[in-house]
């Protein structure tokens, strides 16, 4: 993989992981969600918290990989697999740049787990 190739991962990367932080920067919240509400405007309250908990833990679980991936290109190991040691297609890195690993591994992780 050449420099420049390498740069544009790292700005994309880089970008993709300013968006995400903004977002979540810019989410809004009710300081008092359960102040005067009836039970039924609990109950929704409560599922759209909820719901927001289980998107932040995704959220954070990408922020992680997008980390991982950034690390990797500082130690110039990016494009390479984590399991196998191979190269990662420019296809795939393109597709989702935070992956860890080739096709090949990858569906034998989703088929066996790790």
């Amino acid at each position: 993989m050449t420099k420049e190739q390498l740069k544009a991962f790292e700005r994309q990367l880089m970008e993709k992981r300013r968006m995400m932080t903004a977002n979540r920067e810019n989410a809004d919240e009710d300081p008092n969600p359960e102040y005067g509400r009836d039970e039924g405007d609990r109950a929704v309250a409560s599922q759209a918290k909820e719901m927001n908990w289980l998107l932040s833990a995704q959220e954070r679980g990408l922020l992680g990989l997008i980390d991982a991936a950034l690390t990797r290109i500082r130690e110039e190991t990016f494009g390479e697999c984590q399991h196998c040691g191979g190269e990662v297609g420019l296809k795939r890195l393109n597709a989702i740049p935070w992956t860890q690993y080739c096709i090949a591994c990858q569906e034998l992780i989703e088929q066996y787990g790790r």
